[in-house]
């Protein structure tokens, strides 16, 4: 008898498992926009879930299982976008490549010849889906989708100074840092620019410094980088 309880627990464990990992969550298509119009299309990766949120009109459009960057090859944080689109790349990208604009390394978001990693830290920092999951998204996200990838604040020593045109995971963990004291220098995509610019000029103004936008020891000091 406890035989058969384990097996039916067992065979129903496994169809929960199996329809999560078969396929995406998916739910209905938002109803059509007048002509001329778009649509606001959004991707949120959360790695700390393992889980590729598709947003349309920022209402959740379809949810996909994912691998994401092992401990030592981490998937970059931050708020990127898909900077190109490659259809069929093959070997360990497998059925489609989208490029995102992460500018310290080449990551995306792509399918995978290694199905059975998919829900694990497997990755050297890119986040592989099931092809099939892969090819779907590809026909949904146009070239310059928002892509955000959320799950834990980032850590990386500054070093440098920084001024506008730098880019790196230095930059990015500055503007988190400004993030959290009130200064938004827009979005955490590793990038110097102009709005990093002026929310610098901004927290130097309220401290009392000289606005000369760029980031050196004093503002190192007031972000606690230091």
């Amino acid at each position: 008898m406890k035989t058969k309880v384990f097996a039916l627990v067992g065979l129903a464990v496994l169809a929960v498992l199996g329809g999560f990992i078969r396929s995406s969550q998916h739910h209905e298509m938002p109803p059509p926009l007048p002509p001329g119009s778009q649509r606001e299309v959004r991707i949120i990766v959360d790695v700390s879930k393992l889980v590729l949120t598709l947003q349309i009109d920022q209402m959740t459009y379809k949810k996909y299982p994912i691998a994401i960057g092992k401990w030592h090859t981490p998937t970059p944080i931050g708020d990127f976008r898909i900077a190109e689109k490659l259809y069929d790349p093959g070997g360990p990208f497998g059925s489609r490549w989208l490029g995102l604009n992460v500018p310290w390394g080449s990551y995306g978001i792509h399918g995978t010849n290694q199905p059975w990693s998919i829900g694990w830290a497997a990755s050297a920092g890119c986040i592989r889906m099931f092809n099939s999951d892969v090819a779907d998204l590809f026909d949904l996200v146009p070239v310059g989708t928002s892509v955000s990838i959320v799950g834990y604040v980032p850590q990386a020593a500054v070093e440098r100074d920084l001024k506008p045109g730098h880019t790196g995971i230095d930059v990015q963990y500055v503007q988190f840092r400004m993030k959290q004291l009130g200064f938004d220098p827009g979005p955490s995509d590793g990038y110097f620019g102009k709005r990093m610019n002026a929310a610098v000029k901004n927290m130097q103004c309220f401290y009392g410094l000289s606005a000369t936008g760029m980031i050196s020891v004093d503002e190192l000091c007031i972000l606690g980088l230091r």
